[in-house]
């Protein structure tokens, strides 16, 4: 089994980048051979999408992609259960932001004009886009889709107000995947009620940050 994990933090020292890969290696899909990519999300460029889109050749040679924060920590030893299924290629965890929350309140995307639009009734669910994975092709496909509606939106002159995560939300809508609870992407000193596996820092991500990022990319190999 070999699993691609990318993260945003080629700003990092290397030191932090170490300490993820140990962390990682130590919590996260243990039994498998994982291969890390360190992503820049701070220089003028490229959006992450795109800075993806650069590699997915590499990623195609993988079983599993997963993203995880490069500032995260895996509480719980996170194994097979988080893999996707043959039914469902994609994984995605509920934002915990918006746990129990009536659907009509969850910040989808309302622009009619924009790909990303959710429309009130449609949806159940928000998720982050701070823990997210799949297949390498499903992955691969939802980074082409995605790209494809941002740049619709950008032709048009429309942003979505959660960028790529309102993308997210809504090409999963249309698409069978797993949904994990919010303990996937637990924030520091929250108390959700449920078991926390993975500690997400408050801070945005890259995708909440900017518009542009480099593609420049790092990568760090470990095999189990």
């Amino acid at each position: 089994m070999r699993i691609a994990v990318l993260t945003f933090g080629l700003t990092e020292s290397t030191s932090r980048q170490r300490t993820f890969a140990r962390m990682v290696d130590s919590g996260f899909m243990a039994h498998g051979e994982r291969q890390y990519f360190v992503l820049n999300e701070r220089e003028p460029g490229a959006t992450p999408l795109e800075c993806i889109r650069r590699i997915e050749y590499q990623l195609m040679q993988f079983d599993y992609v997963y993203i995880l924060p490069i500032h995260c920590r895996i509480e719980r030893e996170i194994g097979v259960e988080f893999l996707p299924t043959y039914a469902n290629q994609l994984v995605v965890v509920q934002h915990p932001r918006y746990v129990n929350i009536p659907c009509n309140r969850l910040p989808y995307e309302r622009d009619e004009r924009s790909w990303a639009s959710i429309q009130v009734g449609d949806g159940m669910y928000y998720m982050t886009a701070k823990v997210f994975g799949g297949s390498a092709s499903a992955f691969c496909d939802m980074v082409h889709a995605v790209l494809q509606a941002a740049v619709h939106d950008r032709r048009n002159g429309i942003e979505p107000r959660r960028r790529f995560e309102s993308y997210l939300n809504r090409y999963v809508i249309d698409r069978p995947h797993r949904m994990f609870h919010a303990g996937y992407s637990y924030p520091m000193n929250w108390d959700l009620g449920v078991p926390k596996h993975i500690e997400v820092p408050l801070t945005p991500n890259a995708w909440h940050q900017s518009a542009l990022v480099t593609t420049a990319a790092r990568v760090m190999s470990r095999a189990a």
